[in-house]
């Protein structure tokens, strides 16, 4: 076993297999690594009352990791921001289910020494994008369908197929609902990074038939991701097998459709010289809440510059802002955004703001030659960091339970 080795993998456990939408592997492999004490939690994200809600958890118990086996792209909580918040990983092991935008934070954070990347095992998974709940349950009533009846959603290739209560399904032409502004969030549309190769291992089910059930598509990405599944089959865990040719080809066509969509949406979306007063009026919007910053995953100062009196960056007292009072904050973080959108999800204004810091971030990594967590031993382009902000000191939840 090599790292980009590919496997078919499917869970022993029955509880896993049967609560999992692709095989258990995920859990299966969480519950195994507490078990074998290579880590000494798990962060994972758990459904709420419905599948529109969700919140994210630390387990330290195994037999809670199957309260988390499932697919739920309503739930987008910043993984990255609540691990570097919460979870001090210079003193524990952590594992952490991972789509690609929060396992790039992890990487980013790691070099500024926010969190310690050694200790954290990043279970990765392969996302075609994430939607929007409020929008969709709107459009679910305009069409007189209980949106709580929602049992499950895939994304399969240019569909969105949701199933209800009662065996009934519906399919929707993405290309279609997102020209209506609906469908997956922005940031998800502009990801060309759909496979977190960053992770430790990639899983999802790309490669596979529609319909196929109970099998999950493993790609190694790491040596501790190799270790973890040599040792997860060896101890009858997790089956494993190659996959045929064909779905190797199948999963990269899907991949390749993925990122193709991906780079026509930023050409897109992304401002040229002429539109530069749109972002003049977007930003007239703003209220000064502070939100898009406080949710960033990347903003770590301990001080915020944009709060500092003394020199005083932006004049207090005066709503809306400068246009440099997002600006500046964009700019400390351009060169190492993720496009997470985690910003724009928060914004009680409605600015566009991750097409915006995806659009710099893309312009920064031109210039640079950087490409911001895709590679954990790339150096960083530039830093201004103070020794004094590069590990800020966080609560503890274990501790402070």
């Amino acid at each position: 076993m090599i790292k980009g080795d590919l496997f078919l993998g499917t869970s022993t456990d029955e509880n896993f297999a049967e609560r999992g939408e692709h095989g258990g592997v995920v859990p299966s492999l969480l519950a195994f690594a507490l078990r074998e004490r290579l880590v000494d939690g798990v962060f994972a994200v758990q459904r709420g009352e419905s599948r529109y809600q969700g919140f994210p958890v630390y387990l330290t118990d195994p037999q809670e990791i199957v309260g988390c086996a499932g697919s739920y792209h309503f739930l987008t909580p910043s993984i990255a921001k609540n691990v570097k918040t919460y979870l001090d990983t210079h003193e524990r092991r952590v594992a952490v289910v991972c789509k690609s935008c929060d396992a790039r934070a992890l990487v980013e954070l790691a070099k500024i020494n926010q969190i310690n990347l050694e200790n954290i095992l990043m279970i990765g998974l392969n996302c075609s994008g994430t939607l929007a709940p409020v929008p969709h349950i709107q459009m679910l009533r305009e069409m007189g369908i209980d949106p709580y009846a929602l049992q499950g959603e895939e994304i399969r290739g240019s569909k969105l197929i949701l199933e209800f209560r009662g065996d009934e399904q519906r399919v929707f032409d993405l290309d279609e609902l997102e020209s209506q502004g609906l469908g997956r969030r922005g940031n998800c549309r502009r990801c060309e990074i759909p496979v977190p190769r960053m992770a430790d291992v990639a899983c999802g089910k790309w490669g596979l038939e529609p319909g196929t059930v109970g099998t999950t598509m493993i790609e190694v990405c790491s040596q501790k991701g190799k270790q973890l599944l040599e040792r997860a089959a060896a101890a009858g865990i997790v089956e494993l097998q190659r996959p045929t040719e064909e779905q190797v080809k199948t999963r990269e066509r899907e991949e390749r459709h993925k990122v193709d969509s991906a780079l026509l949406r930023q050409a897109e979306d992304f401002a040229r010289p002429e539109e530069k007063f749109y972002w003049f009026s977007q930003m007239d919007r703003c209220i000064k809440c502070y939100s898009c910053r406080d949710v960033c995953p990347l903003c770590h100062c301990k001080r915020c510059v944009l709060e500092r009196n003394v020199p005083e960056t932006v004049e207090k007292g005066i709503v809306p802002p400068p246009f440099t009072f997002g600006t500046i904050r964009l700019m400390h973080v351009a060169a190492y955004c993720v496009n997470c959108g985690q910003c724009e999800d928060v914004c009680s204004a409605d600015i566009p703001l991750s097409k915006l810091a995806h659009n710099l971030s893309k312009v920064a990594g031109s210039l640079f030659d950087y490409h911001p967590g895709e590679d954990p031993d790339a150096p960083l382009p530039y830093s201004d960091i103070p020794e004094e902000e590069r590990r800020s000191q966080s609560p503890d939840l274990a501790k402070s339970s």
